[in-house]
């Protein structure tokens, strides 16, 4: 259960703790080592179990930032490997893979709180400008977008209240300037207002219409193209979307833009990001663009940033009645109702009419005995004379109907119709 804290961010209530050496740099040191990182789901849960209790209890600044420094790479390796459980699924996750997904998902949101604990102390000691602040808010935004990422991967909303933390943050480091600083992470330079416009412009992409993996590939390069976003104060039509910094919303398209709508908004130009993505789809081929992106996923994002897209018709109120299917055999029966049947089609599938479209088109077959569907030729194969009945295959189960062998009704009747 999350608290707010004296400026809004949630973090965990705490409480005092009894060992003082249980989050020292050695103890620490000494517990990652001993991780047995060969499992990473045993690895994960301790990670992870260490994250949350540390987070219930009262450490110094320091405590905490040096605890979650050194956890960084550990929880970053395990977010990794558990990838190839969510990504790339042709059906929708198992629960086993939903749990996996939700789990890694967990484990970036209590680094976040870890950060945001840190904040929310600093700021109780008014160290307004502190590089320990710096630090903090960088990572937390940093640890943001890994959640954003995720929830669009797994086609998802955000966390409630995540937006409005998300902009609560750039303001304070606005408002004391240290927005554009740059701090040294995982081998880069990252400021607040680069991971804050890579936010607003995944936001922007119309995730939902995208696969994981092209997702995931606009997540990753996106770095490139907020250098060439602007981020203005006193936002006009002229900009290409519009964020409030005091909504717990993303930011939307400036077409909506409403003349009163000035004080605490931003406006966010993405115009030559999206002219130099329309001129590489003409001259450059996918590897030697921006974002490394097929023509399809450049296109897309070419029309989620470019002019928004609107009916050219008003919409009417009206009345009346829509009758659904669902399944391809009750599909298939209205359909056949409509084109061949006598009349109109069937208003209330239920009874013999339900029975008749849950059949489909095996309403005229009947299942053959096994030792009749022995001698069958399949289509395709060839058959030998012999005087010696094949026997039945091993694999064909007689209570599948799957691999059963039908022939229709009508024709099993003839047969026993010549039958003297």
């Amino acid at each position: 259960m999350l608290v707010k804290g004296s400026i809004g961010l949630g973090i965990r209530e705490r409480k005092p703790f009894q060992n003082p050496d249980k989050y020292s740099a050695r103890t620490v040191g000494r517990w990652l080592s001993s991780l047995p990182k060969a499992n990473i789901g045993e690895t994960s849960r301790q990670i992870y179990g260490l994250l949350n209790d540390s987070n219930k209890e009262l450490l110094t600044t320091d405590q905490r930032t040096n605890l979650l420094d050194k956890l960084q790479e550990t929880a970053a390796f395990i977010t990794e490997a558990m990838k190839k459980h969510y990504m790339g699924m042709s059906v929708s996750l198992s629960e086993k893979q939903q749990k996996i997904a939700n789990f890694t998902q967990a484990l970036d949101v209590e680094m976040a709180i870890g950060y945001k604990t840190i904040i929310e102390d600093l700021l109780v000691d008014e160290k307004f400008t502190s590089k320990q602040l710096v630090n903090a808010v960088n990572l937390c935004m940093h640890y943001f977008f890994l959640i954003q990422t995720r929830s669009y991967l797994l086609y998802r909303d955000l966390p409630t209240g995540m937006w409005h933390e998300i902009h609560l943050l750039y303001q304070l480091a606005e408002q004391n300037q240290f927005h554009d600083q740059k701090i040294l992470f995982a081998n880069r330079g990252i400021t607040i207002s680069g991971t804050y416009k890579k936010i607003l412009m995944l936001s922007t992409v119309n995730p939902n219409q995208l696969r994981q993996q092209e997702i995931d590939r606009i997540a990753e390069l996106l770095g490139k193209a907020s250098q060439m976003t602007r981020l203005d104060s006193d936002p006009t039509e002229s900009h290409d979307f519009i964020v409030n910094l005091t909504s717990d919303s993303a930011p939307f398209h400036s077409s909506l833009l409403k003349n009163e709508m000035t004080a605490h908004y931003r406006g966010i130009s993405i115009t030559r990001v999206v002219d130099t993505l329309e001129q590489e789809l003409k001259d450059k081929s996918p590897e030697q663009r921006m974002l490394k992106l097929e023509d399809h996923t450049q296109k897309h994002l070419i029309g989620a940033w470019g002019a928004m897209a609107t009916r050219t018709f008003a919409r009417v109120d009206g009345e009346g009645q829509l009758q659904v299917t669902v399944g391809l055999s009750a599909t298939h029966f209205i359909i056949t109702e409509i084109l061949y049947g006598e009349g109109e089609p069937v208003a209330d599938l239920s009874g013999e009419h339900l029975i008749d479209s849950l059949e489909g088109s095996m309403r005229d077959a009947v299942i053959l005995d096994p030792e009749e569907a022995g001698h069958v030729q399949r289509p395709g194969k060839r058959t030998r004379s012999s005087s010696v009945p094949k026997p039945k295959p091993a694999h064909l189960s007689e209570n599948s109907l799957w691999d059963a062998m039908y022939r229709n009704r009508s024709v099993q009747s003839d047969e026993r119709a010549d039958k003297p």
